[in-house]
């Protein structure tokens, strides 16, 4: 029994080591300030991060009021990222990379979640995390919920760009839950051999 116990602790270690190496997990913290360079990218000390768990609009994209007029969505999304992420209290926290290199952030000022704040807004969409957030700017009628516009992913795909949302799934938060089944499976052992 003690060398299913063993294994068991093997397998596990692997299981966490793998995430956390798949994941490029770095939990590195970075202090601003930093420079927007549109609604969900920043910059600073030569380092690219994006806002993980949104989605804002490109920096030349258009949205429509409810009235039909046009506005610059995408330049007024960087530009609310700009006054959130560009004072020195700001901290980023990565939790890896996307596929194009850029270290992915949660960034905070204070007890300001940014990336809350710009789906709050209604200047990103959630892509994952924020949902709490879109559905009460949608529900506000703010930013882009005020009348229509082409979500950013799809306003990509049409205009070119990087198509950054389409990110693989998050392995660590999967490798994460197969973690949390082994642990689980050996205190069932645990307790079997107990008794």
């Amino acid at each position: 029994m003690m060398a299913d116990y063993l294994l068991a602790a093997i397998v596990l270690a692997v299981i966490a080591f793998s995430a956390a190496w798949l994941s490029g997990v770095t939990g590195e913290v970075f202090a601003g300030p930093f420079r927007a360079v549109d609604g969900d990218s920043l910059e600073a000390n030569g380092k690219r991060f994006r806002l993980e768990g949104i989605d804002a609009p490109e920096f030349r994209q258009v949205c429509r009021r409810n009235g039909g007029e046009e506005w610059a969505c995408g330049r007024e999304a960087a530009r609310h990222l700009s006054g959130l992420a560009s004072g020195s209290r700001t901290s980023c926290r990565s939790h890896g990379e996307d596929r194009y290199g850029r270290l992915l952030v949660r960034c905070r000022i204070g007890e300001t979640d940014i990336n809350a704040a710009m789906v709050e807004a209604g200047l990103a969409v959630a892509f994952g995390d924020y949902e709490v957030q879109e559905a009460a700017a949608r529900a506000g009628s703010r930013g882009m919920w005020a009348g229509d516009f082409i979500e950013p992913r799809d306003w990509r795909r049409i205009h070119g760009g990087m198509d950054e949302p389409l990110i693989a799934p998050d392995i660590s938060r999967w490798m994460g839950r197969i973690a949390d089944r082994v642990a689980a499976w050996i205190e069932v052992l645990r307790q079997r051999e107990d008794r």
